[in-house]
């Protein structure tokens, strides 16, 4: 399953910016990301993730991230 995820972050927040990519680039079930926008206020990036959203999610919990994913586009608190 290739889950196609939209992820946002908030720019005030660099080093959060700069751990979530490196998170991404080291871990195996990320096929792909990109940044699909950019202005003032947030990043918002494509995710291109081998699995399920709840897997997704299990695992980012594990390295201390959470999501609001009341929207399409999912927030990175």
């Amino acid at each position: 399953i290739k889950l196609n995820l939209e992820i946002k972050i908030n720019n005030q927040d660099y080093s959060k910016i700069s751990n979530f990519e490196k998170t991404l680039n080291n871990y195996d079930l990320i096929y792909n990301y990109f940044i699909s926008r950019f202005d003032k206020d947030f990043t918002e990036y494509k995710v291109i993730f081998n699995g399920t959203p709840d897997t997704f999610l299990r695992e980012m919990s594990d390295k201390n991230y959470s999501f609001d994913t009341q929207n399409r586009v999912w927030i990175l608190k």
